[in-house]
């Protein structure tokens, strides 16, 4: 680990002329991330395609070598994991555990190969998470449990039971329940039925590859007053034979959309083309954008064309919720994007009402926005200017939100803890400069001190 990592400080702004040009959206960072947890169940090789490279998806390599999982790196984005050696390691003393919320998947595998297992508490976005919803399908399954400030133990009854839970949308964390009740579900023969699943494209990614590993999985759709409310099935069967396996992750739908939101900071009559866009999962996220003013056109089942015309944006209410609606992890982005709207919009998140975070950095740039913490929502007053600020990035998507800031004017603004932007977007610094956006390391000593460290030197590009 290098201590300076959340020294890293961008200085970012426009040039005045409208971006152009076409942008390769990535894999997606939380797509990757379960699938590199749920390799570990299978003790034949395992072939994952499309992994981004991130800080986050580098971490949970590196955390996975340091486990003793051999990983052959195939070519840049596909890796090979045989995880016959996968060895129960103190990893609390591991430098990468405490850096992810999606290493708390690992105890899932760790408990098949193991049974009794200690972790140290994850890390992530602080947006007060409760690790509740990745605990409690064990604990509905009889397992014992035992939390410390510090660590978490859980130890295995004579024989894990299936169980049958519906999730409350408005008090569970739902996609974070659902992914760790498929991953429990490979610890029993019994069968779990989860009522108000999740059913975003990155839980299903999910379910299709443990299904390789001997997951059967019925997936239905119930009426529930006026809403539909799925429901999944899954009992685990253990195949007798081991053969080498593989999957292929989905591209990042929240990239596409952080880059939707890009268009309305910068100059007018912006132009840019997306591609190997997963245009079947964003369709509400498409149709906010449109509404807000952007114009987007579906070229290709995997290409979109965007544009900000003439920058006249209308005040709008986002709801973020779970799927089919508006992503939450897009809330900051759509927050910031209606500061250049003609009007007052009103924004409320039903997923994690406190993040909030990134607003009180947009206001040090002159962006007026009211938080009402007890509505789970906040009023965007628009009509002002944005000014040059110093801005922190708080946390992964609240980095692309005042990256927006600083990419709305002509004078730059500097970006603190700016190694949060680069655990969800790859290659950042060449996608934005290739597209016209003056972006840059303030400290070169730094820069290349990480393009030369063997886990990050693939994060930092220098052109």
């Amino acid at each position: 680990m290098i201590p300076e990592l959340h020294q890293l400080r961008l200085q970012v702004r426009n040039t005045g002329e409208p971006l152009r040009g076409t942008v390769d959206i990535s894999g997606s960072k939380n797509g990757a991330l379960p699938l590199l947890a749920a390799a570990l169940f299978w003790d034949e090789t395992v072939t994952l395609t499309d992994i981004p490279i991130l800080l986050d998806t580098l971490h949970m390599v590196a955390l996975l070598k340091e486990m003793g999982v051999v990983i052959d790196r195939v070519n840049r984005h596909t890796y090979c994991l045989d995880s016959r050696r996968l060895s129960q390691m103190d990893l609390i003393k591991s430098p990468y555990f405490h850096t992810l919320r999606y290493s708390i998947l690992l105890l899932y595998p760790l408990l098949a190969h193991f049974g009794a297992v200690t972790l140290p508490l994850p890390g992530g976005c602080k947006l007060d998470r409760s690790l509740d919803c990745h605990l409690k399908p064990l604990a509905l399954m009889g397992y014992d449990i035992t939390e410390t400030s510090q660590s978490i133990t859980v130890r295995p009854p004579r024989k894990p039971r299936g169980f049958s839970y519906q999730l409350d949308p408005r008090r569970d964390d739902v996609v974070g329940f659902t992914e760790s009740a498929i991953m429990a579900a490979m610890l029993t023969d019994e069968p779990i039925t989860l009522i108000h699943a999740a059913t975003e494209p990155e839980v299903i990614l999910l379910l299709q590859f443990l299904k390789k590993m001997g997951l059967h999985v019925q997936m239905d759709v119930i009426r529930e007053g006026e809403s539909d409310v799925s429901v999944i099935h899954m009992q685990y069967t253990e195949k007798t034979y081991r053969l080498p396996i593989g999957q292929t992750n989905i591209r990042d739908r929240i990239e596409a959309g952080s880059w939707m939101g890009l268009l309305a900071a910068t100059p007018k009559r912006s132009r840019l083309t997306l591609t190997e866009v997963p245009t079947g999962d964003i369709h509400r996220i498409v149709e906010l954008f449109q509404d807000m003013g952007l114009a987007i056109d579906i070229l290709s089942p995997t290409t979109l064309h965007i544009s900000n015309l003439d920058r006249l944006f209308l005040p709008m209410r986002v709801v973020a919720d779970n799927h089919p609606a508006f992503p939450t992890d897009l809330q900051p982005i759509a927050t910031t994007a209606l500061c250049w709207a003609t009007g007052t919009s009103q924004v409320e998140d039903h997923v994690f009402p406190n993040r909030w975070g990134y607003v009180r950095e947009l206001q040090r740039a002159g962006a007026q926005i009211k938080i009402n913490p007890q509505t789970g929502g906040c009023s965007t007053v628009t009509g002002s200017f944005l000014h040059p600020a110093i801005m922190a990035c708080l946390d992964l998507r609240g980095a692309w939100a005042v990256l927006m800031a600083g990419a709305s004017m002509s004078q730059p603004s500097l970006l603190t803890q700016a190694d949060q932007l680069f655990r969800g977007y790859e290659n950042p610094l060449v996608k934005l400069r290739s597209v016209g956006l003056d972006v840059e390391i303030t400290d070169e000593t730094l820069a290349r001190d990480l393009s030369q460290h063997p886990v990050y030197h693939d994060i930092i590009w220098l052109p």
